[in-house]
């Protein structure tokens, strides 16, 4: 057993069981626990579920400011030591990618910034973060985020106007699964509209003869729960009221005359009690298991005994971690009966707190803040922090936290309504309302019957845990005994010799590729005597890059808007009028040589940017004779261009297999085509291969989703021509004398956050209309759980929204929003 997954499964035994009298345990459940127990134990480590959380500066934007965001990760709620590469992409509404970034996780963290197209439209859009294992699992646990992005030039609209007919839906769960007769069952209930959002209710459940049996209300977000007296004789239904006055009869789930029913009472404070109803036969489920299991690799089996009536057991929470736990009641035949998910609070969360040391709302005026970090002990803590501050009059207060989205929401299938709001304190009321979020909701990361199949899952994605260039020697035969040379010249100017030896299937593999941005590689084939051998290399794309997520939109743009101060609009359209002011200009961005296919890129490419393209550059190169088709076959990662033996194109695919598509490539676009832009503007094929080669300075390939292309650019992406203007063809030294070229996209270039210092003069006239006042992602206490926060004040700012996400070396978190 591997040491992370060794280190994390921690298997218990029998806890203090504590049955209502005294029973004897069948030796027949003793070979049913040991398959659920083996069964859980190999699922956890064969499967570790990483999560990743991200902290943004914001949930709401102008267009032409900068998303800042840090990304952490756990697993088996520790920070992860599994994959070491994240993506984090920004989507519009409709699922077109905007940008993905590809950053190193460092000691299970890591930071980015996406700056934001002046031209993107109003509206919602969706950050998502993953790891490319995560892609083996259901997009659940994707981490997702919607933010609101204001065109500075579109009209400030306080709520979209919705003229949609209402459609409400309510939905019923019996406690424990299933409605059994003789019991008094507990009944919770979750309403929503067309859009998913929580609808307030009320209404009146009814038996076959009308007789008023409960009453039901929503106590929070569209949820609530009632009694009942089950009788499978009789049948009852549900008369709902709506918002808009309509009224709805729903009947309720069907009863059972024998099962098991499942209660639990959550209340006590260090214990948790379960109480398990044998009706019918007993004979039938007198023996049972209850089986208890965290996402974090923590279970325990109970075999139990049942006397006919009501059972009740109990045992310690603190025997588990804070979080979700699932009980599964099994009979003898390892078949589920029952099933509840509640929450562990252990009271373990770190506590943070902020002392104003200086407040201040004077125009560029100096604040000083001291954050304290502590235990539930009261000891200061050494944690990891990032912190906001941003002027309270735009966005509001976020939706999740580190601590809520680790330890709830990732866990549950579906939307869950403002998480962050069940763990702002921590009364009575909120404990009772977090569990009907567990009545509500299903546990996301497996179900029984998938556990038990013998046959492993298909992974198709591994832990990535360095960034490498890999490629392949087309018709490689051992015997050739070849050798691949590189001249790797990064974004940063550094240069590296690189000789790589093939396996004997020909794929070659430089690991631990560690820079920034793009790199250019300069490559040849060659023999034993160092002659070049005149073969084709494929290098190989990765699958995560262009991985693609099945109803991937943001579903709930109905929501009202965030309200934009229209005074702040204008005065931003005023500073970037006149070419004064700070707003968007708050990032030193550091002095970096652009390499000559980076400033070939920045001075051709105006609209149609893109991060995920892969560029050759042919300002330089001396180019043989044919057309631009047939020159980049096979010099794009994934992209199989087919030509027949006629010389003619007869189809394009991209990551698979051959496909032949008949038809004329200069007759408009054929079936699996790309997209074709000359110079930025729709072209064809045929317009494509009608330009010389000498006259391209630039081509380039986006693969699949492609945001400015019809369709996302369908099955194939886009193909971009930049043909050469005044100044290209000078750029010495990019290609070397006979050998090929490829680009590589290294790691995302990351910026660093700057604030102006307004104790520095040059500053003082400047207009500032800044949102974001302040932005640290990598802050560590002292000590005594202390650090300081400084920064000045924007122009307009009235109110400051602190907010901070903090997490330990044991996995702890932590969190902090408050407006001053």
């Amino acid at each position: 057993m591997s040491k992370p997954y060794a280190y994390f499964i921690l298997l218990y035994a029998l806890f203090n069981i504590q049955v209502t009298s005294a029973q004897t345990i069948s030796p027949s459940l003793d070979s049913v626990g040991h398959k659920l127990s083996t069964t859980l134990s190999d699922h956890y480590k064969r499967y570790p579920q990483e999560k990743i959380f991200l902290h943004t500066d914001q949930n709401v934007y102008l267009s032409g400011q900068t998303i800042w965001y840090k990304a952490y990760e756990q697993t088996y709620g520790k920070p992860s030591a599994l994959s070491a590469i994240v993506y984090v992409r920004l989507s519009d509404a409709k699922g077109k990618l905007i940008k993905q970034d590809m950053l190193p996780l460092k000691t299970s963290r890591a930071n980015g910034n996406i700056a934001l197209p002046d031209s993107l439209p109003t509206g919602w859009y969706r950050l998502q973060a993953f790891t490319a294992w995560m892609l083996n699992f259901d997009t659940d646990g994707i981490y997702h985020k919607n933010v609101y992005i204001q065109n500075i030039h579109d009209a400030v609209i306080a709520t979209l106007v919705d003229d949609a007919v209402k459609t409400y839906h309510v939905n019923f769960f019996p406690e424990g699964g299933d409605l059994v007769e003789g019991n008094i069952c507990n009944i919770a209930f979750k309403a929503t509209d067309e859009n998913g959002l929580p609808a307030n209710v009320y209404g009146d459940v009814l038996d076959n003869n009308k007789n008023l049996v409960e009453k039901l209300v929503t106590v929070h977000d569209g949820m609530g729960s009632f009694k009942l007296e089950a009788d499978a004789n009789t049948s009852y239904n549900a008369q709902v009221h709506f918002p808009d006055g309509s009224v709805q009869n729903i009947p309720l789930p069907k009863i059972k005359k024998t099962g098991i029913s499942m209660r639990v009472n959550a209340a006590p404070t260090t214990e948790l009690e379960v109480m398990i109803a044998n009706t019918g036969q007993l004979e039938n489920y007198k023996n049972i298991i209850v089986v208890a299991e965290q996402n974090n690799g923590l279970f325990a089996t109970y075999p139990l005994q049942l006397s006919r009536g009501i059972n009740v057991f109990s045992f310690k929470k603190n025997s588990f971690s804070t979080g979700i736990l699932r009980l599964t009641v099994f009979d003898e035949r390892a078949l589920p009966l029952a099933e509840r998910i509640v929450y562990i609070n252990n009271n373990d969360r770190l506590n943070l707190s902020l002392n104003k040391d200086t407040l201040t709302f004077s125009p560029k005026s100096k604040n000083v803040f001291t954050l304290n970090l502590k235990d539930n002990n009261n000891q200061p803590v050494k944690a990891n922090l990032s912190v906001s501050i941003t002027d309270a009059a735009t966005g509001a207060d976020p939706e999740n936290n580190i601590y809520s989205y680790f330890l709830m929401s990732s866990e549950l299938h579906g939307y869950i309504h403002q998480p962050a709001y069940y763990f702002s304190n921590s009364s009575d009321t909120l404990q009772q309302q977090l569990d009907l979020v567990m009545l509500t909701s299903g546990w996301r990361h497996f179900k029984w019957d998938t556990v038990f199949r013998d046959k492993p899952r298909s992974l198709k994605y591994g832990f990535e845990h360095t960034l490498s260039i890999a490629g392949k020697i087309e018709n490689y035969h051992d015997q050739d005994d070849l050798r691949i040379k590189m001249m790797i010249t990064n974004s940063d100017s550094s240069k590296n010799l690189i000789v790589l030896q093939p396996d004997s299937t020909g794929v070659f593999l430089l690991k631990d590729y560690t820079h920034q941005g793009t790199a250019t590689i300069n490559y040849e084939v060659v023999n034993k005597k160092n002659k070049r051998q005149p073969v084709s290399i494929t290098f190989f794309k990765r699958g995560a890059d262009t991985a693609q997520f099945t109803g991937d939109t943001v579903n709930r743009v109905t929501e009202t808007k965030p309200v934009i101060n229209k005074t702040f609009l204008d005065s931003v359209k005023s500073e970037q009028q006149n070419g004064l002011g700070i707003i968007l200009k708050t990032v030193n961005v550091k002095s970096q040589q652009l390499t000559p296919t980076e400033q070939l890129i920045k001075n051709h490419v105006r609209r149609l940017e893109t991060d995920a393209a892969y560029t050759l550059d042919l300002a330089d190169t001396p180019l043989p004779p044919g057309d631009i088709m047939h020159y980049i076959q096979g010099r794009f990662p994934g992209l199989n261009i087919i030509i027949a033996a006629n010389g003619a194109i007869v189809g394009y695919t991209y990551h698979g297999p051959s496909l032949l598509v008949r038809g004329d490539s200069t007759s408009g676009k054929t079936p699996n085509e790309p997209y074709f832009y000359i110079d930025e503007a729709s072209a064809t094929a045929g317009d494509v291969m009608s330009i010389p080669l000498d006259d391209v300075a630039l081509i380039r390939f986006a693969p699949p989703p492609v945001w400015f292309a019809p369709l996302n650019g369908g099955d194939t992406g886009a193909i971009l021509i930049y043909t050469k203007k005044y100044g290209d063809g000078k750029n010495t030294g990019t290609r070397m004398q006979g050998f090929d070229q490829y680009n590589f996209n290294g790691y995302s270039v990351t910026r660093e956050f700057a604030s102006p210092d307004y104790s520095a003069a040059r500053h003082s006239m400047q207009p500032d209309y800044r949102t974001t006042l302040y932005w640290n992602h990598d802050l560590n206490t002292d000590d005594h759980g202390n650090i300081k926060i400084r920064f000045y004040n924007s122009d307009k700012a009235k109110k400051y929204r602190v907010t901070i996400q903090a997490t330990d070396s044991d996995g702890r978190t932590g969190f902090l929003n408050e407006v001053f």
